[in-house]
């Protein structure tokens, strides 16, 4: 599998994503962000190759129950294009008074060393 441009990826929706959240103001609904943490193996001397684990976090955020299964459903799509599994978790934030879909997907490449 080759590594993917979240950033493009996502924006490609029509929906408004950022890396960790919004330096000032969020934008109007729907809005999501982004988090990827990274692991990387196989620095022995023998391989030419690095293994890169990489854990995606993906969060939709609306007002509406209507709007975020709305929004779930564009980012699904995109999602089932890809050969990954993944996990949704949804939520009620009351100090923001909206609501959460939370998206979990694992997957690897490689890169070569150097």
């Amino acid at each position: 599998m080759h590594r993917i441009n979240l950033k493009s990826e996502l924006n490609a929706l029509g929906i408004p994503f950022a890396l960790i959240g919004y330096p000032t103001k969020a934008p109007a609904y729907p809005y999501g962000i982004y988090l990827e943490n990274i692991n990387v193996s196989g620095g022995d001397d023998v391989s030419r190759y690095r293994i890169v684990d990489h854990d995606v976090t993906i969060e939709l955020y609306h007002k509406t129950d209507e709007g975020l299964f709305a929004a779930c459903e564009i980012l699904e799509t995109w999602l089932d294009s890809l050969p990954l599994d993944y996990r949704r978790e949804m939520t009620y934030i009351p100090e923001d008074d909206h609501l959460l879909a939370s998206y979990t997907l694992n997957y690897t490449t490689k890169r070569k060393k150097g």
